[in-house]
């Protein structure tokens, strides 16, 4: 990929993309919640060739179509997530906290955190989320992980 071709995803991604660390329950893993990276595009259908071309030059990710016409690029896994940022991070302006603050998560996922690690990655979420245009409340933010670890005694109360 040029570094042109880099400067434009990354600016796509500034404008019409975001990016997400969600945390899902999950009765097989350690701690009971599972953490979701993701670096999405959207685009209008009419439009979803310029996803495709992204899809190409990235060689990952995977293109689905909602129901109110809007196309998705999702790229999905801490190891994705983390290789894409990394080509595109100095080229980004608007994105580049949400970048630091994922790559930084990342980093600690990838290191098979203890309980006390991943609560530092589940407030890595929310600042991430108070930097996002669109957030609602999320319903498994920091304070719900902790008071989940509390009862299944991961953490002293």
């Amino acid at each position: 990929m040029t570094e042109t071709q880099k400067s434009y995803i990354a600016g796509f991604l500034d404008g019409d993309g975001s990016l997400m660390l969600q945390f899902k329950p999950r009765v097989r893993v350690s701690f009971g919640f599972r953490a979701k990276t993701t670096a999405c595009f959207y685009q209008n259908s009419r439009y979803k060739d310029g996803l495709k071309w992204i899809q190409r030059k990235l060689g990952k990710g995977y293109l689905s179509t909602r129901k109110d016409n809007i196309t998705e690029l999702r790229i999905e896994g801490h190891q994705q997530v983390k290789d894409l940022l990394l080509k595109l991070e100095p080229y980004l302006i608007f994105k580049k906290k949400q970048v630091q603050l994922m790559l930084k998560a990342i980093s600690i996922l990838q290191q098979k955190p203890n309980p006390e690690e991943f609560l530092q990655v589940c407030k890595l979420s929310d600042q991430m989320s108070k930097l996002n245009y669109a957030t609602t409340k999320k319903k498994y933010d920091y304070v719900f992980v902790k008071k989940e670890f509390v009862k299944r005694g991961l953490i002293p109360p």
